[in-house]
């Protein structure tokens, strides 16, 4: 059965996650550090280049608990709302910004939505760019005659 996930139900979802720290009778949520030794087909199968896909089962359950070395408790002030981290890279396709994305109006890279769209990304030294296009309309003399032409100015946002 297939199913669209929409962008109003991707923000409600981050918003009741969000909430759940907060509520007072809130679910307690742990980040942990584990698994000090390397990956081996011996004890698990896997390696460190390559580690296993955990499974949704007591085993794997209790080989987290027993690998174990610290834990915290995640609180409020501990989570905040965040993009996804884009970084430069030469031959990337990256988009323009475009409010109207759709599955009828994709962006050059492929996506469909905004939040799949590329229109942003982080340079080495740490710069958020956001790629910006605005259609400026200049009129223009061509051989006595007056002709409207659409060029675009390629603007960078750095913030």
């Amino acid at each position: 059965m297939s199913a669209i996930i929409t962008e109003k139900f991707r923000q409600h979802n981050a918003n009741q996650f969000h909430e759940s720290f907060s509520e007072t009778s809130s679910n307690a949520y742990y980040l942990f550090l584990g698994k000090a030794t390397p990956f081996s087909t011996a004890t698990t199968t896997g390696s460190d280049s390559s580690p296993p896909t955990p499974q949704d089962g007591e085993q794997d359950e209790t080989r987290a608990w027993d690998a174990m070395l610290a834990a915290k408790k995640i609180g409020t002030s501990d989570i905040t709302f965040a993009a996804p981290r884009r970084n430069w890279a030469t031959g990337t396709t990256f988009d323009m910004y475009e409010h109207n994305i759709s599955s009828a109006n994709t962006t050059t890279s492929g996506a469909s939505n905004l939040y799949d769209a590329t229109f942003y990304f982080v340079t080495s030294t740490f710069m958020c760019i956001k790629y910006l296009t605005i259609m400026v309309e200049l009129h223009m003399m061509v051989q006595n005659q007056h002709q409207l032409r659409h060029h675009l100015l390629n603007l960078v946002v750095m913030f």
